[in-house]
């Protein structure tokens, strides 16, 4: 039973991840996608 949470947690993890990014894209179509490039630390790096 404790697995099977875990692997809920997991999925749901993913697909919030999945939708962040989706999110995260459409965002910057109106930015330069070297944004995180401009030294900050921001949450964007991953591009």
């Amino acid at each position: 039973m404790y697995k099977e949470e875990i692997k809920l947690l997991k999925k749901e993890e993913s697909i919030i991840i999945l939708f962040f990014k989706l999110f995260q894209s459409s965002f910057f179509l109106s930015f330069p996608y070297k944004y995180h490039d401009s030294g900050d630390d921001h949450k964007y790096s991953w591009y």
